[in-house]
């Protein structure tokens, strides 16, 4: 939660933005700017000392989690999903199911119609993702400080910016039934395209993007771990496409690099020396 200092803060700064003051784009605002900054550490900062280094476990029983919109076409889903925005059927025409080798709940905050999708566990709609126990604000803080590694036969592999991806970017000459084994994390906000390899591999590991816009390519044949992002993409060409969701099993292996013990700057040292104490009476 932010604290009231903060928001105040960031209140003031909007409050000079709307009145003209203070423009992101104006080279003159170095004083507001340097505040701008110091409230985005601070909260940086703050994050990172108090999430904990562990991706929580309720999302194992996803193939899907958004923040935002999830723009949908595989006809096969896995496990359950979760919208935080609108769901979108990029292809109406084609008949999609959910949780269709497990009987997982759903959460959709709001669906646009037409849609041609199934479901074969409960789906409630209208519930935010925090109400369910999902809380993005964690996510991001996890990716920002978390660290590659292998550890206990579980691969962590930290991307800090976009691009196009294949299984092969993780795991060389890897399979495509990744078995849960490896998670690609991402602290970017750049677009994060998903494909094939070169020679036909599916995408084999979970993909933690909790930043980004994640889209797959139908080419891709299918994505064996979990998908968390930002937003979500496929178009009608993906309709070949199935999210498996064998959700990443090494969570507890995870490493996390240390939080700034400072969560703001400290005050600059006295310029000269303090005046000397009143003598005792």
């Amino acid at each position: 939660m932010i604290s009231n200092k903060r928001w105040a803060r960031n209140v003031i700064i909007a409050l000079l933005i709307a009145i003209g003051v203070f423009s992101p784009l104006n080279e003159n605002n170095d004083n507001v700017s340097r505040s701008l900054i110091e409230v985005v550490e601070e909260d940086r900062a703050l994050a990172l000392a108090t999430c904990s280094c562990e991706i929580p476990i309720i999302l194992n029983s996803f193939s899907l989690v958004t923040e935002g919109d999830a723009y949908v076409s595989p006809h096969t889903i896995y496990r359950g999903i979760g919208i935080g925005g609108t769901l979108y059927d990029s292809a109406p025409t084609l008949s999609k199911v959910v949780s269709s080798n497990y009987r997982s709940d759903s959460y959709v905050y709001a669906t646009s119609n037409p849609t041609n999708i199934n479901y074969n566990g409960p789906v409630e709609y209208g519930k935010t993702l925090k109400e369910v126990g999902i809380d993005f604000d964690t996510l991001r803080c996890i990716a920002a400080k978390a660290k590659s590694g292998t550890n206990g036969g579980y691969k962590i592999v930290v991307f800090n910016q976009g691009g196009t991806f294949n299984t092969y970017d993780l795991n060389n000459g890897g399979q495509g039934e990744d078995n849960g084994k490896t998670i690609a994390i991402f602290n970017t906000v750049d677009d994060i395209i998903i494909d094939k390899t070169n020679d036909g591999r599916q995408f084999g590991p979970s993909i933690f993007a909790p930043f980004s816009k994640v889209t797959v390519k139908g080419s891709a044949g299918f994505v064996d771990g979990y998908i968390i992002a930002k937003t979500f993409v496929t178009d009608s060409s993906a309709s070949s496409l199935q999210l498996h969701g064998d959700y990443f099993q090494g969570s507890s292996n995870l490493t996390c690099s240390a939080p700034d013990p400072t969560a703001a700057p400290t005050p600059a040292p006295s310029p000269g020396p303090t005046p000397a104490p009143t003598p005792a009476p």
